[in-house]
């Protein structure tokens, strides 16, 4: 497992953890045309912006997406393909940007647990996203000049663990 997952005992497969990170490269690479690497596990600052949108079905959770506002402009310009020279994107622009990230984060989480149903509209708030639940995994994302985090949360039944198997009925 890479250095840049870290998993808390709470029940999650490391192996799902590392299938997230296989989702945050791919989303990288399309979205921003960067190759991410593991980034020193970092503090979610008061003035960062962070997405979440819910997954809901037989676990229930949410995906977070953390990064301060110079990173999220940055994903808007790239995003929006804004030359250097270009004006800065709209403050609408951003968060639409910061929440696409987590929106497509999300339903490719989504597709890694079991009975993951439905995909919930992306909200963004100011600072460490506050959330009723734990959370059960991250992994500090980093490429050349820019850092962000991703939380995976479980908010459903603490008899259901993410895990990348399902059970037979």
């Amino acid at each position: 497992m890479s250095a840049a997952l870290a998993v808390t005992p709470l029940g999650t497969d490391s192996r799902l953890m590392d299938d997230v990170w296989n989702v945050v490269e791919a989303v990288w690479e399309s979205l921003l045309g960067v190759w991410p690497a593991p980034a020193e596990p970092l503090h979610v600052g008061e003035d960062w912006w962070s997405a979440v949108v819910t997954v809901d079905g037989d676990w229930r959770g949410a995906v977070s997406f953390s990064c301060s506002f110079r990173t999220a402009q940055h994903v808007s310009r790239t995003m929006l393909d804004l030359a250097g020279d270009e004006p800065d994107p709209d403050v609408e622009d951003v968060e639409d940007a910061v929440r696409e990230v987590v929106n497509v984060l999300g339903g490719n989480v989504k597709a890694l647990v079991p009975g993951g149903r439905s995909l919930g509209l992306p909200v963004l708030e100011c600072g460490r996203p506050a959330l009723d639940g734990d959370l059960v995994g991250e992994v500090h994302v980093g490429w050349p000049g820019h850092v962000a985090h991703v939380g995976i949360w479980h908010t459903g039944s603490p008899s259901l663990h993410l895990s990348t198997t399902t059970s037979s009925k």
